[in-house]
C-alpha cells in the first residue's frame, strides 16, 4: 500500500513539474521564438498555366470536380481533385527528385502501363493501407498520382494514361 502511494504521488509531482516546465515563468511576454512564422512553400495557383511556369504541363482529367491547383516551393506543381468520388493529387516537377510526399509502406507487387510519351511507362503501386501510387516520367519531367482510397490498378492506369497525355509537351 504504502508503495502504490509513493508511485501514485512520483506520477503527480513529475505531472506537476512537467506543467511547471511548459508553463516557462508564467509572464505574458512572448519572445522571439514565438513571433518567427515560417513561410508556407505551398501555393495556390490560378490554373494549369501556372503551373507551366515551373517546366510541368498538366491538367486535371475531364471528369475531375473539386480541381484546386498548386506550387509548392517554385520547383513542383500539384493538381488536388475528385474523380469517381476519389480525392488524388496529382504532382509533377522537371527539378525535384522525390516529391510525392507519400511516406507509405508499399506491396511488393507492381503494375507497369504503357503510355505513349514516357520514359518507361507508368508504375502503379499499391499501400500496404489499401491506396495506389503511380509515378512515370517525360524526358522533360516526372510526375506522380496518388489515392488514399482504394482504387483498382486498372482505373488508376486509365487515369494516368489520360494525365500523361497531358504531360507531353506540345510541339515547338
Amino acid at each position: 500500500k504504502i508503495m502504490k502511494k509513493w508511485i501514485y504521488s512520483a506520477a503527480v509531482g513529475l505531472t506537476v513539474l512537467g506543467l511547471s516546465a511548459c508553463g516557462g515563468t508564467g509572464s505574458s511576454e512572448s519572445t522571439a521564438a514565438e513571433s518567427v512564422e515560417i513561410p508556407n512553400p505551398m501555393k495556390e495557383a490560378e490554373s494549369s498555366q501556372e503551373l507551366s511556369e515551373i517546366g510541368v504541363s498538366m491538367e486535371a482529367p475531364a471528369e475531375g470536380t473539386d480541381v484546386q491547383y498548386y506550387i509548392i516551393s517554385d520547383v513542383v506543381g500539384q493538381i488536388s481533385f475528385t474523380w469517381k468520388d476519389h480525392a488524388f493529387t496529382y504532382r509533377g516537377s522537371a527539378a525535384a527528385e522525390d516529391f510525392s510526399g507519400i511516406f507509405e509502406e508499399f506491396e511488393q507487387t507492381e503494375t507497369v502501363f504503357d503510355a505513349e510519351g514516357t520514359e518507361s511507362g507508368i508504375r502503379v503501386r499499391a499501400t500496404v493501407s489499401g491506396g495506389r501510387l503511380a509515378d512515370w516520367s517525360t524526358a522533360e519531367a516526372k510526375y506522380t498520382l496518388y489515392t488514399p482510397d482504394p482504387v483498382s490498378d486498372e482505373d488508376m492506369g486509365a487515369l494516368c494514361q489520360e494525365l500523361a497525355g497531358t504531360s507531353v509537351p506540345a510541339e515547338k
